[in-house]
């Protein structure tokens, strides 16, 4: 089956459920990029049928199989491409990293390269080693927001969803007090109207220090995340979250709410060991947030080695299926001993 899924989740979702069928001899598949749009070609049963409920019709049908009657999916560059295969029944197989590669290089898909080193959405780079990149890339977000060019103010992101589940209402309430420490805001994204008008409210009350862009604008969010200091993250309830893993990935330190996958995937800061890759309180409490939060900023401003080593370590954690798939199958494991682990055989 073949369709154009321009700025649909599903098309992405398919994605991910392709690439979980990945063949034992190492192809995938998967097709894409037909103009600046995503094209996805795909075997029908491997795909949920509610899937196909909400997506457009295709525009043509059409399966390719291999001398032993396997179905492959091969990997298409233009419309005229897949139609000439098509019609040959010729077989072509893709690696993976091929694939990824393509998608990397894909603009329509620019915004899922998570990486300060490579990152097309922001001008000044960076790494782990050499974090001067970031300085500027700060310097620029607050130029752009129309904050005060001032190095060592606290710079706070939020991008996400403005709706009462994010624990807005704890921000709202604790507004005055962060703003009267000097800390400057920047929030980005939609929803409640009570929420959008809350901050373009404070946007008003605090000029130079506080900025509300009420907007869809993935470009802004990866340099909100470049150049960042703290992204602020009180969910009321969060299954997974991203934002908090992708702030860690451009060493934005993460102040959340302990709860679901907020708690599991940042460690809180240990001022005794120096460990963790955030900062985390426990209540749906204002005071509760903005101690934690100021905590996070005086140490943003007063122990600048503490600072970077929390950044290293957030940089540096590993997110990926590599871990995640161990994981699942040492868990797996545990439920059944008998059978022989995976990397002992």
């Amino acid at each position: 089956a073949f369709t154009e899924c321009p700025d649909d989740d599903n098309a992405l979702m398919i994605f991910a459920h392709l690439l979980f069928r990945i063949s034992k001899n190492g192809k995938a598949p998967v097709a894409l990029k037909n103009e600046m749009r995503i094209a996805w070609a795909f075997d029908p049963d491997a795909v949920p049928e509610d899937v196909f409920e909400s997506m457009p019709e295709p525009d043509t049908t059409f399966v390719v199989c291999n001398d032993e009657g396997e179905q492959w999916m091969p990997l298409f560059t233009s419309r005229e491409e897949m139609g000439e295969l098509a019609e040959s029944n010729e077989v072509v197989e893709v690696p993976i990293r091929e694939i990824l590669e393509r998608l990397c290089d894909d603009p329509a898909l620019a915004g899922l390269v998570i990486n300060p080193e490579t990152d097309k959405f922001i001008e000044h780079h960076f790494s782990v080693e050499d974090m001067s990149g970031k300085k500027e890339a700060k310097r620029a977000l607050q130029e752009e927001c129309g904050l005060w060019q001032d190095e060592n103010a606290p710079l706070v992101v939020m991008i996400g969803r403005l709706t009462n589940q994010k624990g807005l209402g704890m921000v709202r309430y604790a507004m005055d007090r962060i703003m009267s420490d000097g800390v400057q805001m920047i929030v980005l994204g939609t929803g409640d109207a009570d929420q959008e008008d809350a901050f373009r409210y404070f946007q008003d009350r605090y000029p130079g220090q506080m900025c509300a862009r009420i907007t869809f604008d993935n470009a802004l969010s990866h340099r909100m995340y470049a150049g960042g200091d703290i992204l602020l993250m009180p969910s009321e309830f969060e299954p997974c979250g991203l934002s908090q893993m992708i702030a860690m990935r451009y060493g934005t330190l993460p102040v959340v709410r302990e709860t679901g996958g907020l708690k599991d995937s940042v460690e809180p800061y240990n001022q005794f060991t120096g460990e963790g890759t955030g900062f985390s309180f426990a209540n749906m409490n204002a005071d509760e947030m903005a101690d934690c939060l100021l905590t996070a900023c005086w140490i943003y401003r007063d122990n600048k080695d503490a600072w970077r080593e929390l950044q290293k370590h957030g940089m540096t954690t590993d997110f990926s299926w590599d871990r995640a798939a161990v994981d699942y199958l040492n868990l797996f494991h545990s439920l059944h001993p008998e059978v022989i682990p995976w990397n002992k055989r």
